[in-house]
C-alpha cells in the first residue's frame, strides 16, 4: 500500500499544479471541476485507507 500512496501523492501534486495553471489562465469552470475531482478522489482514498487497516 505504501507504493500506491507514493504514486497517489505524486498524482495529486500534478493535479494541483494543473489546477493552479487553470486558475491563473482564467479557466474557472475547468478549475472548479478539477478541484471537485481532486477533493472527491482524496476523500475516497482516505476512506479506503481507513477501512483497509482493519
Amino acid at each position: 500500500m505504501t507504493m500506491t500512496n507514493k504514486w497517489l501523492a505524486w498524482i495529486m501534486l500534478v493535479l494541483n499544479i494543473i489546477l493552479f495553471w487553470l486558475i491563473f489562465s482564467m479557466h474557472n469552470m475547468a478549475a472548479m471541476y478539477l478541484m471537485a475531482g481532486i477533493m472527491t478522489l482524496d476523500a475516497i482514498v482516505n476512506l479506503i485507507c481507513i477501512y483497509s487497516k482493519h
